[in-house]
């Protein structure tokens, strides 16, 4: 095997892996634009991490061949650049679109495109650049994300208040005090529950306690129910044996006062 073949294979495997990297990746002729152009647009390329590299159409094609990638074969004809993009799928497209829009140049022209190796044409890749940056899908992506969250937290915030004021109120009650324990232990099962199938789902193990599931909502209450039961259980205990002693912070303040007045003046 000669030194120019294994050369030529180390190289095409180099393009092998350019293309298997990148999200993107814009084709250009670049024939006719001079050093300065060049230069800046290499520039450019460089501060929006995109790759610019000019290779040799039959390298290129065996890379190709060997990513099982077709429909580029008509189109690296003649000289040829390429605009690998890494980090943004819509760097390459958006940089070159604005280049020729700002140059006014009828040199630098765009050939084809690659967006997670499926081939576009020149049409679409001038729809690849009217997209917004990277950077802003994600910004409005977490902003469409957080609107649904942040109404969620205010209704459970409302819910809860309501809750607290309703367990007030049962704790006035005679033996309210346990009533509420149950009906908190409750709720408090609830709101984990949800969590359990909205949020917490992906983390959901493939077996608990030697059981396999494969339902979140059974998952979740399980998970949740098995120390839920447990903590309502403790907290009954607990205050069985604290409500004698402590039963006049449990009464109704109406209740109090009129042992007071029962009771007369402290001497």
């Amino acid at each position: 095997m000669s030194k120019n073949f294994e050369l030529k294979q180390q190289v095409v495997a180099d393009i092998k892996a350019k293309f298997e990297k990148a999200g993107s990746v814009v084709i250009v002729d670049y024939r006719g634009i001079n050093v300065e152009q060049v230069t800046e647009l290499r520039k450019q390329f460089r501060g929006a991490g995109v790759e610019y590299v000019v290779l040799k159409n039959t390298l290129v094609k065996r890379a190709l061949a060997e990513l099982n990638i077709e429909g580029l074969d008509t189109i690296l004809e003649g000289p040829s650049a390429f605009a690998f993009g890494y980090e943004d799928p819509v760097a390459p497209a958006k940089v070159l679109s604005d280049f020729i829009g700002k140059t006014k140049s009828e040199h630098l022209k765009i050939k084809a495109g690659l967006v997670d190796g499926k081939v576009i044409d020149v049409a679409g890749v001038k729809a690849l650049a009217d997209l917004p940056p990277k950077e802003v899908l994600i910004a409005k992506m977490m902003g469409s994300l957080n609107a649904p969250i942040t109404n969620f937290v205010g209704v459970l915030s409302a819910t809860l208040r309501s809750l607290v004021y309703a367990i007030d109120a049962i704790r006035k009650q005679k033996g309210g005090v346990f009533v509420g324990t149950v009906v908190g232990c409750v709720c408090r099962f609830i709101v984990h529950f949800i969590s359990g199938i909205t949020i917490y789902r992906i983390y959901e193990p493939t077996e608990v306690f030697n059981t396999t599931f494969t339902n979140p909502y059974l998952y979740s209450a399980v998970y949740n129910g098995s120390y839920v039961f447990i903590d309502m259980v403790l907290c009954l205990v607990i205050t069985a044996l604290l409500y004698r002693p402590l039963s006049r912070y449990f009464a109704p303040q109406e209740t109090v006062a009129a042992v007071k007045r029962n009771q007369g003046p402290e001497l």
